[in-house]
């Protein structure tokens, strides 16, 4: 089976920022800008590699400048697809069969992922501590390093990081002198008049020492951790360190060990949960095909995780709008219009679908193309024929009222058809409709209430004043009071 490496930077101490920035910079070839950006985006991805070596290059080098790093071993995007195949809709899994599975599965996945996320949370703040008693060691082990280096006393098994780290030292070393060097030469050059000593001035801005010497001091600190944590019990050793130090830094490595190790298989659990969720997701959105209805479609996210609930939501919208209109023809009553809208009567509810005009007007509204009136709500439908202007089905329902000055055929809860030949399907759907809301009256009433008298109040002073016509305050007032 063929393998991707991800490395991933988990977390970025405060202390090491800088020496990680630049081992960032060195790796990716990124801008500072860029890499300062990624850096502060942790935990993030910084390399995906199908190359074993290249992946542990990226780990040891982030290591070294300070960095906590996670390097994962995840399937291919062919292997991942596999995973969720047994959720795909066909011959033998209907499509809310498959749902059911893709909810039961993607709620599981979300667990792991809150646990993977608490561990995490747990490892980031054990770390935290730890490298703040490191930070109360660092005079101590400040003077250690420095006299290991000095002295050649290098005393331990990790020689390919003792052997970096003795590097980074003598260049720093060489560094500083050369600051040094320089900064004296500025000093000079200032004695020799205004414009020398303007030079010298700007020269001191861009000073590294203070740089170049915090640099030093985490190198000593560094070094003088790996000779402690060494296997071995020398001579040498017990002369650089007394014991009680030898202890603590020991217990604190070990700890900060194990809460890396967590911090990496946390992390890790978390990019897998969510690589299987995302291919989950994509066969959710291919089993759409096969919703039968909106009512199913309904069915079938009650339930579901919100993420996924949202973007399958989303996608339902747009294959419901282009290709469900013959699936509406063949389950519901319905009426179809020749401007691209639609109109059904769907479990008790009146369901329009606005054309591709209204979709227009409505370009930035995502769900303005869908408008669902209860039937027990309507009060009055009214039927406009097709001659030479366009016909209109308009459902007045309690709690809706046109914008002032708002066009029929813009209204929401009106649908336009045009052509002689559309009179007759909408005036049956009307037909249809009205018959539905005899049967929903014919259901016993409640008695008017006092919140019946407040909107019979509002619906008077709504009729005084010309918002809604004789007809519709009638209809409003029968339909409170049960008549």
């Amino acid at each position: 089976m063929s393998l991707n490496w991800n490395v991933t930077l988990v977390e970025v101490p405060d202390d090491r920022k800088i020496s990680i920035l630049k081992a960032v910079r060195s790796l990716t070839g990124l801008g500072l800008k860029e890499s300062k950006d990624l850096i502060e985006s942790a935990p993030v991805s910084i390399v995906k590699t199908s190359i074993e070596e290249e992946a542990k290059k990226f780990e040891l080098e982030l290591e070294r400048a300070g960095a906590i790093v996670s390097v994962v071993e995840m399937a291919t995007e062919e292997t991942a697809e596999t995973l969720s195949e047994n959720f795909k809709a066909g011959e033998n899994l209907t499509f809310l069969e498959a749902m059911q599975q893709i909810k039961e599965r993607v709620s599981l996945l979300r667990k792991e992922e809150t646990t993977a996320q608490e561990a995490l949370a747990t490892a980031s703040q054990t770390l935290s501590e730890v490298q703040q008693q490191f930070k109360q060691l660092s005079p101590e082990l400040e003077k250690v390093g420095l006299v290991a280096f000095n002295e050649g006393k290098l005393p331990g098994s990790n020689e390919q990081k003792i052997v970096g780290l003795l590097k980074n030292i003598a260049e720093t070393k060489i560094k500083l002198a050369q600051e040094e060097d320089a900064r004296l030469t500025r000093h000079e050059e200032s004695k020799k008049g205004l414009w020398s000593k303007i030079k010298s001035s700007v020269g001191n801005i861009f000073d590294m020492r203070e740089t170049y010497r915090g640099q030093l001091t985490e190198n000593y600190v560094n070094l003088a951790k790996l000779i402690i944590t060494s296997d071995e019990e020398s001579e040498t050793l017990n002369q650089l360190c007394e014991k009680d130090l030898i202890n603590k830094v020991r217990e604190l490595s070990q700890i900060q060990s194990s809460a890396e190790n967590v911090s990496q298989k946390a992390n890790a659990e978390k990019i897998k949960v969510n690589l299987e969720i995302g291919f989950i997701t994509q066969t959710a959105q291919r089993n759409l095909h096969l919703c039968a209805s909106l009512n199913e479609l309904e069915t079938s996210l009650d339930g579901l995780d919100p993420k996924l609930r949202e973007t399958i939501k989303k996608d339902a919208e747009k294959v419901i709008a282009k290709d469900k209109q013959a699936v509406l023809e063949k389950d519901y009553p319905h009426a179809k219009n020749t401007l691209g809208g639609e109109v059904a009567l769907i479990d008790d509810y009146v369901v329009i679908s606005h054309g591709a005009v209204f979709k227009v007007l409505n370009f930035f509204d995502q769900d303005a193309n869908l408008v669902k009136i209860p039937v027990e709500s309507i009060t009055v439908i009214n039927f406009k024929e097709s001659g030479i202007l366009d016909g209109t089905l308009e459902f007045v329902y309690l709690g809706y009222f046109p914008k002032p000055n708002e066009k029929k055929h813009n209204q929401e809860n009106v649908i336009t058809f045009r052509g002689k030949e559309c009179n007759e399907k909408f005036k049956v759907f009307k037909e249809i409709v009205e018959k539905r809301m005899r049967e929903v009256k014919q259901k016993p009433a409640s008695s008017a209430s006092p919140s019946a008298a407040d909107e019979l109040a509002k619906f008077a002073n709504l009729h005084k004043e010309g918002v809604i016509s004789d007809e519709e305050f009638t209809a409003l007032k029968r339909k409170l009071i049960g008549l």
